[in-house]
């Protein structure tokens, strides 16, 4: 081997050292996924409480980890005094860090309860007009049955996906191979490998082959630190949001849909332990069934709920009675929920819920209410709801009507997809 050339490696490897790079993810825009997750905003520590701003919430997923903010007082010149978090368990383990698109992203429809289950706590001072009076609430909620992907839309994104790929995979050949350096590697890897076929020396030979080792692994290393540093991924960031929009299409499944929940809430006056008292027990379940309309850019769910609710005691007022204790007063409640998506951002619902007990002197009542909320970005979510609030101590029908504002918000990292396989 000629001395020019002995010379041009050592050369190599200190420009090598010397190139720095931008530092992008080069396939983790369509790999790793931000998943939006949040859906309706209440949680099952609100609905314990009776501060949720919805009491039928839609059976679907939920985020890594989510805060509920509210001005739940009907008084909207207050500060919030409601809140309250929750979070999925599932999203902190292993096997959400490489979820399967074929299994969790199915068009069938399967039973599911530790992939959704989620788990809450909250907070809210001032119950029946006593600022003193504190209420905690604690509850566990899972799908059971989450309904399917969307056919169409999975379809969708299979196309999104493949253009986006191409685009990358081509370009970022492209531009790897206009790199002067990439060049100059190509042609000592050329001029090595004939010098090794020409020469019948073995120690030279072998001496050749080292250093034809070493060029490819600089070669290598250069070939990464190019696509990491892929310039024109600038210009794909409208195909790489296409791909993260076209996906997180696919969390609003349709079909039929179940959920089970279950809650406890607890009175402590003064926001004192040794004055905390048991306020009631629940567990529901919301059955649902969602439909695509419109080209699958909207979407109608009917919900329905059954819940039984077991307060360990309660003073009532009655007109024929006067003050009354229930003492272990058991009630039913019975509801029925119509949404509609108008787009990914924007949902109004209406529901109606009927509350009948077990003790002939408790009288029936009902709520009717109606919720509009508007996700802002991702994760981020705000409500606005009016109706009447349950009736919980007096015999004189619903109590009058209360307009909350609120704000969800998720959190959570990017989700990576694991063998992603195209239909």
């Amino acid at each position: 081997m000629n001395k020019t050339f002995r010379i041009i490696i050592p050369v190599m490897l200190i420009l090598c050292s010397l190139t720095s790079f931008g530092q992008y993810d080069t396939l983790q825009s369509f790999e790793a996924i931000e998943m939006d997750l949040l859906s309706t905003p209440g949680i099952p520590a609100s609905l314990i409480m009776s501060t949720s701003p919805t009491e039928i919430v839609e059976p679907g997923s939920s985020p890594e980890f989510q805060i509920n903010i509210q001005n739940a007082s009907g008084n909207l010149t207050v500060f919030p005094n409601n809140y309250g978090f929750s979070f999925t368990p599932f999203w902190w383990t292993k096997r959400a860090r490489t979820l399967s698109f074929d299994d969790d992203f199915t068009t069938d429809a399967d039973l599911k309860f530790w992939r959704y289950l989620q788990i809450s706590a909250g907070v809210i001072k001032g119950i029946y007009d006593n600022e003193n009076l504190w209420r905690y609430g604690a509850g566990i909620q899972s799908t059971i049955l989450p309904g399917r992907v969307d056919t169409k839309l999975k379809a969708k994104y299979a196309r999104v996906l493949t253009s986006y790929h191409y685009k990358f995979i081509m370009g970022k050949d492209q531009y790897i191979a206009q790199n002067k350096l990439y060049i100059m590697y190509d042609s000592i890897q050329l001029q090595l490998r004939q010098d090794i076929m020409s020469t019948s020396n073995q120690a030279e030979k072998d001496s050749l082959f080292k250093i034809l080792s070493n060029v490819l692994e600089l070669k290598t290393k250069l070939d990464n630190e190019l696509g990491n540093s892929y310039e024109q991924m600038v210009e794909l960031a409208k195909d790489s949001l296409n791909v993260n929009r076209a996906f997180s299409h696919l969390e609003k499944r349709i079909g039929l849909k179940m959920d089970i929940g279950a809650g406890v809430a607890i009175d402590a006056q003064n926001n004192l332990i040794d004055s905390m008292n048991l306020y009631r027990l629940g567990i529901w379940t919301d059955i649902g069934y969602t439909k695509a309309l419109f080209d699958h850019k909207s979407y109608l769910s009917l919900v329905c709920l059954a819940r039984f609710l077991d307060f360990t005691d309660v003073l009532y007022f009655t007109e024929d009675f006067g003050e009354v204790f229930f003492e272990d007063l058991k009630v039913i409640d019975l509801g029925v929920q119509i949404k509609f998506d108008f787009s990914a951002k924007f949902a109004m619902l209406f529901e109606g819920v009927f509350r009948t007990g077990f003790d002939d002197r408790f009288k029936n009542t009902y709520r009717m209410n109606a919720l509009m909320q508007y996700k802002f970005g991702s994760n981020r979510l705000l409500y606005l709801t009016f109706g009447n609030v349950m009736n919980e101590s007096t015999d004189l029908g619903p109590q009058q009507l209360a307009v909350n504002i609120g704000i969800n918000l998720g959190f959570g990292n990017p989700v990576t997809i694991n063998r992603v396989s195209l239909p």
